[in-house]
């Protein structure tokens, strides 16, 4: 009997044991599974807290980005309401941001532009795509109007929130007003160029009969004698009214750059010679000494002796005109390089101040001594003249009362 209940309890015993047993591998089965879990629950979080700090740091990059971006950006909800704003937004507006923020941008338009702000918001809420319109802001308690030109597109990402950006249209508006101006200024020019010469073309005409008409009567035998000095005088006038004709002429041609030059070899120096002589006279009526020091190796050039000699004999001239007495006119020739030429006319005059040498050369200036008479074409003249010969000329003064300095330059012929 006893050994029938041992094998009973035997039995029971294995029986359970193998229950245990089997329950222990169990749990210790889950306990593997559970630190496997664990372990996953580790590494997600791990992976969680870095893709965080990447969206932080995203975040913050695209905020500087907003932040310090160099064009006006705003965020609006679907109903203008001024969400976020960029710094140099604010500064566009005026305020600061935590002011403008949450406020309608419609407080920040001109009222003339409201409807224009309002139908530009009911077609970013219909529309996929960016939508533009030009308005005027109003700032600065409606003392400053701003040209903009605001572009807005919805962000199906940010429940609906548009992106605008603001763009400043004052400059363009300087520009345009700018080219205008100066599309006016050179339509006045081309009709003043077309008036002055029309205008020389017909008061030409009728001064050559004149002159005619004058030579024919001084050499007739019967002239009386006490008329003789009216003619003279008549046409001392009339050469004075057509230079002044041919002036304008001039002056049209170089403008419109049909300047005709009838080019030859020649020596520069026997020219101006010349033409020193010529003015001899002039120069000791004005108890003006004239300096003559032609000192330069090379004289050839291939130029338009007639143009040439209008250039020198207007820069001696002015220089005797606007000296004083017991003054001194030096014209002083050299080469600064072989190739070049230098002609200088050097007056111990009146001299000029920087400021009138800029606009010296300019038509219709007369910065020495307005009260001198004529039109101030002269050195226009002679500018376009020495440029057409592929020349410069300039001017040099310390200013008034110490004398002006002419400069020629032309190229030299081998």
């Amino acid at each position: 009997m006893s050994n029938l209940k041992h094998g009973i309890v035997s039995e029971v015993s294995e029986a359970e044991l193998r229950r245990l047993r089997a329950r222990v591998a169990e749990l210790e089965a889950g306990t593997h599974d559970l630190e496997a879990g664990l372990i996953a629950i580790r590494n997600e979080e791990q992976r969680l807290r870095l893709a965080l700090e990447i969206q932080g740091s995203k975040l913050h990059r695209y905020r500087e980005l907003f932040d310090f971006a160099p064009v006006p950006l705003l965020t609006l909800n679907p109903a203008g309401l001024i969400e976020s704003v960029n710094l140099i937004a604010a500064k566009l507006l005026g305020l600061p941001r935590s002011t403008v923020e949450g406020k309608p941008l419609l407080n920040y338009v001109d009222c003339h532009s409201h409807r224009n702000l309002l139908e530009h918001l009911r077609r970013c809420r219909r529309s996929e795509y960016s939508v533009r319109t030009e308005l005027e802001l109003s700032i600065y308690g409606g003392q400053n109007r701003i040209p903009v030109e605001i572009h807005s597109h919805r962000r199906l990402s940010d429940s609906g929130l548009f992106l605008t950006t603001l763009i400043d249209l004052s400059d363009r508006a300087i520009a345009e007003e700018e080219r205008r101006r100066v599309a006016m200024a050179e339509a006045a020019t081309r009709a003043k160029d077309q008036f002055l010469a029309t205008l020389s073309h017909e008061l030409r005409t009728p001064l050559s009969p004149i002159a005619n008409l004058i030579s024919v009567m001084k050499m007739r035998p019967d002239l009386p004698e006490d008329l003789r000095p009216l003619l003279e005088i008549m046409e001392r006038n009339l050469w004075i009214e057509v230079r002044l004709v041919d002036d304008l002429l001039d002056t049209t041609r170089i403008v419109r750059n049909k300047l005709q030059l009838e080019r030859e070899e020649l020596d520069l120096h026997p020219l101006l010679q010349d033409i020193v002589e010529m003015l001899a006279d002039e120069f000791t009526r004005s108890d003006v000494r004239l300096i003559v020091q032609l000192q330069a190796a090379r004289s050839r050039i291939d130029a338009d002796p007639v143009r040439i000699r209008q250039v020198f004999w207007n820069l001696l001239k002015n220089a005797c005109k606007f000296t004083p007495a017991g003054g001194q006119v030096r014209l002083r020739s050299l080469n600064p390089i072989p190739e070049q030429i230098e002609v200088r006319v050097v007056d111990t005059g009146r001299g000029m101040e920087p400021s009138q040498i800029e606009r010296l050369f300019e038509p219709f200036e007369q910065v020495r001594d307005a009260h001198r008479g004529g039109l101030g074409l002269g050195l226009a003249i002679a500018k376009g003249i020495v440029e057409a010969h592929g020349g410069r000329i300039s001017a040099v003064s310390k200013g008034r009362g110490q004398g002006s300095r002419f400069n020629v330059i032309l190229p030299t012929l081998p």
